[in-house]
C-alpha cells in the first residue's frame, strides 16, 4: 500500500511540475510577443545574412542567402528561447514582465527593440575589430601570427 502510495505521490508531482512548466512555457511565449524579442532576433539575423554575404565570395548566388534567412528564422528557436525563458524565470517574473510591456512605457521599449539590437550589434562588430587589431599588433613578433597575418595555414 505505501509503494501504491509513493508511486501515485511520485506521478502526481511530475504531472504537476509538467504542468507548472507548460504554464511558464505559455507565458514565456507570451512574453516573446509583448517584449521585442522577435522584433531584435529578425534584426539579429539580418546583420548574420548581411556579414555573412560581406565575407564570402560574390559568386554565391542571392538564393543562398535567402535561404540562410529562412534558416536562420526556424521557429524551433523561438521555442527553445521560450523554454530559456521559462526555465530561469518564476511564473511571477514572467508575468511582471509581461504586465511591464503591456503598459505604455513597456510598448515603448518594446519598440525599440529591434533599433537598439541593430546598435548592440554595431557596437560589438567595432569594438570586436578594434580588439582583434590591437591584440594582434601586440603579437606581431610572435611566428604564429606571422604566419596568419602572410595567410598561411
Amino acid at each position: 500500500m505505501q509503494k501504491t502510495l509513493l508511486a501515485l505521490t511520485l506521478c502526481l508531482t511530475a504531472f504537476g511540475a509538467n504542468a507548472n512548466t507548460d504554464s511558464k512555457r505559455q507565458l514565456a511565449t507570451k512574453l516573446m510577443n509583448v517584449d521585442g524579442s522577435k522584433q531584435a532576433l529578425h534584426v539579429g539575423n539580418q546583420l548574420i545574412v548581411h556579414q555573412t554575404r560581406i565575407s564570402m565570395p560574390f559568386t554565391i548566388p542571392d538564393a543562398f542567402f535567402k535561404k540562410l534567412e529562412e534558416n536562420l528564422n526556424n521557429p524551433k528557436l523561438q521555442q527553445d528561447i521560450a523554454e530559456l525563458y521559462a526555465k530561469h524565470l518564476s511564473a511571477a517574473e514572467l508575468q511582471a514582465a509581461i504586465t511591464f510591456y503591456q503598459s505604455p512605457e513597456g510598448k515603448a521599449l518594446s519598440s525599440k527593440m529591434g533599433v537598439l539590437a541593430e546598435g548592440l550589434a554595431g557596437l560589438s562588430a567595432r569594438y570586436t575589430d578594434f580588439a582583434m587589431s590591437a591584440t594582434l599588433q601586440e603579437f606581431a613578433d610572435h611566428p604564429a601570427i606571422q604566419q596568419l597575418q602572410q595567410g598561411q595555414p
